[in-house]
């Protein structure tokens, strides 16, 4: 492994690779992702009444906090036995 500067995260240095102190931010990979964009915060808004009643309806990334830019949002919609039935991107 190349040097690194010691994590203030953590001492043992377990998570070495898989936090960035410059971002304050855990590193990811994923693939096949919804969401590939860079976000900072997650907003949830839930279902009222109906089918998936009190499940979550739309999932909002955004950048630079709550009142931030959102750069993707995903509706969520459930079947009479409150499964999700359809993730929407957009």
């Amino acid at each position: 492994m190349p040097n690194k500067p010691v994590s203030k995260l953590d001492g043992n240095q377990t998570l070495q690779y898989g936090f960035d102190d410059d971002k304050q931010a855990h590193r990811t990979l994923d693939l096949g992702q919804l969401v590939p964009e860079e976000y900072d915060y997650i907003a949830l808004t839930y279902v009222v009444a109906g089918d998936g009643a009190g499940e979550i309806e739309t999932v909002s990334y955004k950048t630079s906090g709550a009142s931030g830019t959102t750069v993707a949002s995903l509706l969520l919609t459930y079947d009479s036995s409150n499964r999700i039935e359809t993730i929407t991107r957009s």
